[in-house]
C-alpha cells in the first residue's frame, strides 16, 4: 500500500481566523410533503407533517433500491424528527423537488440501514442538530438525476413504469450524479453545512455539481472508530472549509481518505474536480490511524486543466501512522 502521509502544524492560530459567514434562510412554514411515486408521508399518498416525528414510508422498490420523493424537505420548526422505513433496500434514494432545495436540522433515521442518497437540486443546507442514524453510507448532491447502467433516475420526471430497471447500484461518484442542466437550470445550487456534529461509518460523498460546498464551524467524521477509516468526499465547483472545521477519516487500525476538491492527481473519474478549493487556516485536517496501521491520504486539489483553477491549502493536515507500528 503507497501511503502519502504529511502533517503540516501552524505555530499559532489566531482566533479571529476561524470566523466565517453562512446564512440559512427562513421557512415561513416548514414541513415534509410527499412529492409522488406513491411516497408516504405519515401513512398517507401525498401527506404532509409540519411537526412531532415525520414517518416516510412507500415509494417505489426495484431491487436492492428504494425509490421516493418529496415535494418539501424542511425541518426546521416543530418537527422532531424524521423517519425513513426502507422497505429493508440496500439504497434509499430521496428526491426533492422544490425550488427551494432541503433544509435539516433534526435527526434523519433509517428503519435499517441502508446507503442514503439524497438529491436536492435547489440545494441542501445542513444545521446544527441534524444527525443521520442507520446511514453507513451518505450521498447528499443538488444532481437532479442519478444515473444507473440501464437508465436513471429522475428527481423531477421518473414515474414508476420508468425504475423497472434500476434494480442494481447506481454508477459511482461522478459517473451516477450527473445532472441534466436543459432540465433544470439551477445546477449552481449549493449544499451548505453549517455547525453541524455528524458521524458515517464508511462513506460520505458531498457533492454540489455546478455549485458550491461549503463547511462551517463542523465536525465531520466518517469511519468506525474502532475500526478503519472511511472515505469523506467535497465536491462541486467550488469547495470552501472555514472556520473551526474538523475533518477526519482517523480511526484505530488505518486511516481514511479525504478528498476535497478532487482524487489524487485525478486519478479517480468518479470524483468530480472542482474548479476553486480554498480550506482556511483554523481548518483540521486528520486521516491518521490512531493505534496500529498506516496513515491515510488527504487530498486538497483543483483543475489545473482549468485557467480559473485555484487551490488555496491552509490549516493542519495529520495522516499519521499508528503509535503501536504504521507508516
Amino acid at each position: 500500500m503507497h501511503v502519502r502521509a504529511f502533517d503540516i502544524s501552524l505555530t499559532a492560530l489566531l482566533a479571529y481566523c476561524c470566523l466565517g459567514v453562512l446564512t440559512f434562510g427562513q421557512s415561513a412554514h416548514a414541513e415534509v410533503r410527499a412529492g409522488g411515486l406513491g411516497t408516504r408521508v405519515n401513512g398517507k399518498v401525498g401527506g404532509s407533517c409540519s411537526e412531532g416525528q415525520c414517518k416516510i414510508s412507500g415509494g417505489k422498490d426495484v431491487g436492492i433500491n428504494r425509490f421516493t420523493r418529496l415535494s418539501d424537505f424542511d425541518t426546521r420548526g416543530s418537527i422532531n424528527g424524521v423517519l425513513f422505513d426502507t422497505g429493508d433496500k440496500r439504497n434509499l434514494v430521496v428526491g426533492v423537488t422544490s425550488l427551494n432545495g432541503s433544509f435539516i436540522d433534526k435527526n434523519i433515521s433509517l428503519s435499517s440501514p441502508a446507503h442514503l442518497f439524497l438529491l436536492s437540486p435547489g440545494g441542501i443546507d445542513l444545521g446544527s442538530g441534524v444527525g443521520f442514524i442507520n446511514t453507513p453510507q451518505l450521498t447528499l448532491s443538488t444532481s437532479n438525476r442519478l444515473h444507473f447502467a440501464e437508465n436513471f433516475f429522475d428527481v423531477h420526471s421518473s414515474n414508476n413504469q420508468q425504475l423497472d430497471q434500476l434494480d442494481a447500484y447506481p454508477l459511482p461518484g461522478a459517473f451516477g450524479l450527473n445532472s441534466s442542466p436543459e432540465m433544470y437550470p439551477h445546477g449552481d445550487s449549493a449544499i451548505k453545512l453549517d455547525g453541524i456534529d455528524i458521524q458515517i461509518d464508511n462513506n460520505l460523498l458531498v457533492d454540489a455539481v455546478n455549485g458550491a460546498v461549503q463547511v462551517l464551524n463542523s465536525n465531520v467524521s466518517v469511519g468506525e472508530s474502532e475500526g478503519v477509516g472511511g472515505i469523506l468526499t467535497l465536491t462541486g465547483k467550488s469547495v470552501l472549509v472555514e472556520g473551526d472545521s474538523l475533518l477526519t477519516t482517523a480511526a484505530a487500525n488505518r486511516g481514511g481518505k479525504i478528498q476535497l476538491g478532487g482524487s489524487w492527481q485525478n486519478t479517480d473519474l468518479t470524483v468530480r474536480q472542482s474548479v476553486q478549493t480554498t480550506i482556511a487556516s483554523c481548518v483540521v485536517l486528520d486521516a491518521s490511524a490512531l493505534l496500529e496501521g498506516d496513515g491515510g491520504e488527504i487530498v486538497v486539489w483543483s483543475d489545473i486543466g482549468n485557467p480559473d483553477s485555484l487551490t488555496m491549502a491552509k490549516g493542519r493536515y495529520s495522516a499519521r501512522g499508528g503509535l503501536d507500528g504504521g507508516n
